[in-house]
């Protein structure tokens, strides 16, 4: 990571739209005492330089502890709540790991290729080949789980010294370990020759900054932060209605904060997929999954709303005469809830996911495609991810992800998973 000067990081921070807001509603401050008074406040935050989302923290800290001394016109040192932690730039003891092309690799392109003669053959093929895949599945996790802990013993010294948890559907594994930080996992795997690829297991932030102000649906010209928009500068919805909107034999999985499943404008387009209509892979602070991906509380703190509007931006019930129409009203949803209470989540949470609607793929969900607006700047080209997108991809399942609001040119600065080339 460069290395950063007081200087660099504020003209990072003004360079925020948050900071510029702030700036433009409080107008007793002129930029040069604004500059100061953050300054000031800066020398307060312990660790400050060791985190990559550092930006977050400083825009939400400063808007509660720098406004009531911008209305006085002060530029007095600042107090702040040491109790409140910037957001990590990855999970501490974990790392995500891929293993070279094997045999496991060939199964699985062998099951692959099963699961879409099945598709070709419908019901003859389920039923000649239905026991046969699934002994074979569970022979190819039981192989990829033994593969995985000989490399880790191997490493580790003993099974009690880390756990875990295999992505079968997508050959990817996740280990915590009890011992090791993050960076010796690393140093350790990295050399190994049966590992393709190891990184921590990154967080992952909500891309979404104004949810209610979108001129995709319906421009008409609209001002939206002081710009004015577009007349018909939009996705023609109100046209594509005229066409279709969409089928309820389609299942969209929205990969987010959780859903509000019994919100009126939702609820009629969930999908059965038991009582909770999903899963939730990031229950707890801790990583624990439980069936429920109702979000969390309290719902409009740290984005836990964003997957309801996600959900209602693509599918809320049409003709009901309340909130919102979706894109397609007809569709159904499967909420998969990816982010922790403390408002982010983690690479680990996100294949644990897609491996989860891989599964329901191949079980005959009809899944057609992954919506993912959520986003880090951390990753590469050939990191798990876009691995997983891609075998997602294989299966015929479009994978939408958001771009990012940073107003930032993704070819210079890659914004993953939207810049994935998959």
């Amino acid at each position: 990571m460069d290395e950063l000067t007081f200087d660099s990081i504020l003209d990072k921070i003004f360079a925020t739209k948050s900071c510029k807001i702030a700036i433009k509603a409080n107008h007793k401050l002129s930029i040069l005492e604004m500059r100061q008074l953050i300054k000031d406040w800066m020398k307060y935050i312990d660790g400050f330089f060791v985190c990559q989302h550092w930006r977050e923290s400083v825009v939400r800290l400063s808007k509660e502890n720098i406004d009531s001394k911008i209305q006085n016109n002060t530029s007095s040192k600042i107090k702040v709540d040491t109790n409140q932690t910037a957001i990590p730039l990855y999970a501490p003891n974990e790392v995500i790991v891929m293993f070279e092309d094997n045999n496991l690799t060939k199964k699985e392109q062998n099951m692959d290729d099963a699961f879409e003669q099945m598709d070709k053959d419908m019901a003859s093929a389920f039923k000649q080949m239905d026991d046969e895949l699934k002994t074979a599945m569970a022979n190819m996790e039981t192989e990829m789980n033994a593969t995985f802990r000989k490399v880790f013993n191997n490493v580790f010294g003993s099974d009690s010294n880390f756990t875990n948890q295999n992505f079968v559907n997508l050959g990817i594994c996740f280990v915590k370990s009890t011992t090791k930080t993050t960076q010796e996992m690393i140093e350790a795997l990295k050399n190994n020759p049966k590992v393709k690829f190891v990184a921590p297991n990154y967080t992952v932030t909500i891309s979404d900054e104004y949810s209610d102000k979108l001129w995709a649906i319906k421009n008409v010209g609209q001002v939206v932060n002081d710009k004015s928009g577009i007349a018909d500068a939009d996705m023609d919805v109100k046209e594509a209605w005229n066409i279709t909107k969409g089928s309820s034999d389609v299942v969209v999985a929205v990969l987010d904060t959780g859903v509000d499943y019994l919100h009126e404008d939702i609820k009629d387009n969930m999908v059965s997929d038991g009582a909770h209509h999903g899963y939730d892979f990031a229950g707890d602070d801790n990583g624990n999954n439980d069936d429920d991906p109702m979000p969390d509380t309290p719902y409009r703190e740290k984005g836990h709303y964003h997957g309801t509007h996600v959900a209602g931006t693509i599918a809320a019930t049409s003709g009901n005469g309340r909130g919102i129409e979706g894109i397609a009203p007809n569709v159904k949803i499967l909420a998969l809830k990816v982010f922790r209470p403390k408002g982010y989540g983690y690479t680990s949470d996100i294949l644990e996911a897609y491996d989860y609607v891989a599964k329901k793929k191949k079980e005959g969900m009809n899944i057609v495609a992954v919506n993912a607006s959520y986003g880090t700047t951390s990753g590469n080209q050939n990191d798990s991810q876009n691995k997983a997108i891609k075998k997602l991809g294989n299966l015929g399942i479009v994978f939408c992800a958001a771009a990012g609001n940073d107003g930032s040119n993704n070819d210079a600065k890659p914004h993953y998973p939207s810049s994935y080339d998959a």
